[in-house]
This record gives structure tokens, sequence and C-alpha cells, in this order.
């Protein structure tokens, strides 16, 4: 239910939400970059998804 809350999330990016019965405090959804052959941005996505932190 929270994740349709956040909607479309574009590759590289993030969004939290609550965990509710997890344990634990927070959800991070993160989008990771599809992998071609590391020479289409998929350093530079995966890295600003933790950058984003």
């Amino acid at each position: 239910m929270e994740r349709k809350k956040i909607g479309f999330i574009e590759r590289g990016d993030i969004a939290v939400t609550g965990a509710y019965a997890l344990n634990a405090k927070y959800i991070i959804h993160t989008v990771r970059p599809i992998w071609v052959d590391g020479k289409h941005e998929e350093f530079e996505t995966l890295e600003s998804c933790y950058a984003k932190l």
C-alpha cells in the first residue's frame, strides 16, 4: 500500500517509507540500473542510489 503512494521512481533515485511491522524504522526503495556492459552509466546510476541515502 505504501509503495503505491510513492508512484514511479526513476533509476538511481530512492524513496523512503515506514517499516510498519518489520524490525526497522524505514524501508528504502531504490531502482537499480539495468546492466548492459558498464558503458551505459550503470556505475553512475548505482552510485546515485547510495549517495541519496
